[in-house]
């Protein structure tokens, strides 16, 4: 179903670019120019979680997702992870 919706979106969209804070920033000139500017490396954050997009902006800002975790098994426990892990980030940005 994501690989679905994910193909829907390319066909609908194009080819989008990849967030800045995304693209390698290996040369010099590139990151004089921004590239790669903003990057937080999850490890170096508790829980290893930060509020950073991945997606391209225009699906950013849409809100949008691909997968979905079911009920059973294993999706079961990352499904109650990322809502914890939602709830965590809303609470912290309604307390800064």
């Amino acid at each position: 179903m994501a690989w679905h919706a994910a193909q829907e979106d390319v066909q609908r969209f194009g080819s989008l670019p990849v967030p800045s804070h995304l693209r390698s920033a290996t040369w010099r000139e590139r990151r004089d120019f921004g590239t790669g500017k903003g990057y937080l490396y999850p490890h170096d954050y508790e829980g290893h979680d930060v509020g950073q997009q991945y997606l391209p902006d225009k699906l950013g800002e849409m809100g949008r997702r691909y997968y979905f975790p079911t009920e059973q098994g294993v999706e079961k426990r990352l499904k109650d992870y990322t809502e914890a892990r939602a709830e965590r980030r809303k609470t912290a940005r309604n307390d800064g």
